[in-house]
């Protein structure tokens, strides 16, 4: 995968709960985790679960067109 260096702003709560985050995958494994890799993943997931919901939303839209 090529990375790439991009430069945000975020809320100070969810910078606090991504090292929060990070400081527990740390803890319960051997890993190293930086904070890019722990960012990266929940952007990641968050995308899956966006994705599955959209596609949801899409399948009922169809339903709903067949049953009318």
């Amino acid at each position: 995968m090529v990375k790439k260096r991009v430069t945000f702003t975020i809320d100070e709560d969810l910078d606090k709960k991504i090292h929060h985050l990070q400081a527990d995958f740390i803890s319960k494994s051997s890993k190293s985790w930086s904070y890019s890799s722990v960012l990266s993943m929940i952007i990641n997931e968050g995308i899956r679960a966006l994705s599955q919901k959209t596609k949801n939303v899409r399948e009922e839209n169809v339903a709903k067109k067949h049953t009318n």
